[in-house]
């Protein structure tokens, strides 16, 4: 199986180094498809409930943008922050500190976030909680071409994302409101975030399930 294992590491150019003599890496599989899965459904359903009234009815506890993201949070906190999380430290088991260190990271983001929620953080706050992502984000698409482009571009749609969720939170600590075409704008973006993780990972999956590259990645 070393041919299908090399092509599945190497599908979104996330290639791990050579394991010291005494490490067993044969006892786990790649953690990129599982982490890149959970990173996408927890992205896509968080654009969703962006998305303007009435497509944001449902994913809230009461009112659209004005109580809780349950659904948002219920994912997040699961698939987004546990596995996102485990899926990370695998990684770094198996010496893949990119990949390692972008999973632990985001999962933290989404733990973060929804403690975040729940202590109600807002307005200026919440814009400040967005910027310092922004960074994060910067630090690993700086680091992201090495990958290939398709890492490249899942980081580039994610610095882009912070940094309109940073805008959207600033508008409104100022008292602003955000108008449909803006709610349009961030929720089609990170939207359009998640299905770029979704295609990589599945990518991932399927050049390593056939032993040959099916699909770019």
């Amino acid at each position: 199986m070393p041919a299908m294992a090399d092509s599945m590491e190497a599908a979104s150019g996330l290639q791990e180094g050579a394991p010291k003599t005494e490490e067993r890496p044969g006892w786990w599989a790649t953690p990129a498809v599982v982490g890149l899965l959970a990173f996408a459904a927890v992205t896509i359903l968080f654009g969703l409930s962006e998305l303007p009234r009435p497509y944001c009815t449902g994913f809230w506890t009461t009112t659209c943008f004005t109580s809780t993201p349950a659904s948002v949070l219920a994912v997040g906190i699961v698939f987004g922050g546990f596995i996102l999380g485990v899926m990370g430290l695998i990684s770094l088991r198996k010496g893949n500190l990119f990949a390692g260190s972008a999973f632990v990271s985001y999962g933290a983001f989404w733990f973060a976030y929804a403690f975040a929620i729940l202590f109600g953080v807002a307005g200026y706050g919440a814009a400040g909680f967005a910027f310092i992502w922004i960074l994060i984000s910067l630090t690993f698409l700086i680091n992201s071409l090495k990958h290939g482009w398709f890492v490249f571009i899942i980081f580039l749609l994610l610095a882009l994302q912070f940094i309109l969720m940073t805008v959207f939170a600033w508008q409104l600590g100022a008292g602003n409101s955000v108008s449909t075409s803006e709610h349009w704008a961030i929720g089609g973006e990170i939207i359009l975030t998640g299905i770029a993780m979704w295609y990589v990972a599945t990518a991932d999956l399927t050049n390593w399930n056939y032993g040959r590259r099916i699909l770019p990645g």
